[in-house]
């Protein structure tokens, strides 16, 4: 089931919104260092206050959401990580750096 879009929500592909990453979305890294790599969000996390502890999502409900991804594949002898690492961000980073887009 892909996202929830509102009948007012203009989709962006580079400062994209919550409603817009859910596990299974590919984002395309447009940095310097491996530029065109793909990676797929394989997890989501979101505080839960009355828990205290975070909680595996599907989708990202907050701003402040861990966001899991793994890249899929690259090209730059220069990459950071290899095909197969994963990493962590917030989801803030990912929708505010133009440097990662939503794979098309």
């Amino acid at each position: 089931m892909g996202p929830q879009i509102l009948p007012f929500e203009k989709l962006d592909d580079v400062f994209f919104r919550k409603s817009q990453i859910v596990v299974g979305t590919r984002l395309v890294y447009s940095g310097r260092t491996d530029p065109g790599a793909i990676w797929e969000v394989v997890g989501i996390y979101t505080f839960d206050k009355q828990q205290g502890l975070d909680v595996m999502t599907s989708s990202v409900l907050t701003l402040d959401d861990e966001v899991h991804v793994r890249k899929v594949s690259g090209q730059s002898n220069r990459a950071a990580h290899p095909v197969g690492a994963t990493i962590w961000m917030q989801f803030v980073y990912f929708s505010y750096s133009a440097i990662w887009r939503i794979a098309r």
